[in-house]
């Protein structure tokens, strides 16, 4: 019988307590970044439609929710990008 496959050629990667703990932190953060994600979110389209309930009685409020989300947004936006840019510099 011909063999296709040597399967004691290669040794698979030494897997550690550590490596496991490691792998379980980083999903725990991952999850926890996309819940803190959502609820900024929530926050920013209630805050939006807040604003726009607002505008035919109270024009001055309505304006400082739109503009806290605009602000928001855009450091939010910010710190993503400085956070990449680190992630890159940093692989």
């Amino acid at each position: 019988m011909n063999l296709t496959f040597d399967f004691e050629a290669h040794r698979p990667p030494v897997l550690t307590e550590r490596m496991l703990r490691e792998e379980a932190d980083r999903r725990r953060l991952r999850r926890q970044t996309l819940i803190l994600t959502l609820a900024a979110l929530a926050t920013q389209v209630i805050l939006v439609v807040l604003g726009l309930i607002l505008a035919p009685t109270q024009p001055m409020a309505a304006l400082i929710c739109l503009g806290y989300v605009c602000l928001s947004a855009a450091g939010g936006g910010l710190a993503a990008l400085i956070f990449q840019k680190e992630r890159r510099l940093a692989s």
